[in-house]
């Protein structure tokens, strides 16, 4: 049997058991500088929360983090791995499942992962994880200060790839702009 939580009430949601989902997916490739209105469409569906499959989670978006790493993905070729025609844009974000297939994570928990760039997003359950304690910082900071893609990355440069820093050492960042760049200044003065 599929876990379900009712659709919570709002704009666009539909009665019974579906979502509406409004997503923005890739009509052409950029050439050059990223023009959202010439590369991406909107698309607004319904999204069935019965019968979910295991392998799959219907989770309700919250907070997405568009981070540079997306841009790369809209190309033909991209070392990040490129999204076809036609896919939902790529964005890490988190929210709350509302349905789930056998063996899935449990209905209302608070998931993250590459839930893409719409309202309701239909993912593999081995694609989302369940969010990780923000330590007071609010939800948000999960994707940015304790985001994977930014803190984490942050922190284990600072601690792992590179010598852990002593009291009294000097430690220089090269690059210290950006999403990632920012993070390690602050960091090592916790040591």
């Amino acid at each position: 049997m599929n876990n379900v939580i009712p659709p919570a009430p709002a704009a666009g949601t539909s009665a019974g058991q579906q979502e509406t989902n409004v997503k923005w997916v890739l009509k052409e490739r950029p050439n050059g500088v990223f023009d959202p209105d010439a590369c991406c469409e909107r698309v607004v569906e319904p999204v069935s929360l019965e019968n979910i499959p295991e392998g799959e989670v219907v989770v309700r978006v919250e907070t997405l983090g568009v981070d540079a790493f997306v841009r790369t993905m809209l190309d033909e070729e991209a070392y990040h791995g490129a999204i076809e025609l036609g896919a939902v844009l790529p964005a890490l974000g988190y929210g709350t499942v509302l349905a789930s297939g056998p063996g899935g994570p449990r209905v209302g928990a608070a998931v993250a992962g590459m839930l893409g760039a719409q309202t309701v997003a239909r993912v593999p359950s081995a694609g989302v994880s369940p969010m990780m304690p923000t330590l007071g910082l609010g939800k948000r900071a999960a994707l940015g200060l304790l985001g994977v893609t930014t803190g984490l990355t942050a922190y284990v440069g600072v601690f792992s790839v590179a010598k852990p820093p002593k009291s009294g050492e000097t430690v220089v960042v090269t690059a210290a702009a950006g999403a990632v760049g920012s993070l390690p200044v602050p960091l090592p003065e916790s040591t």
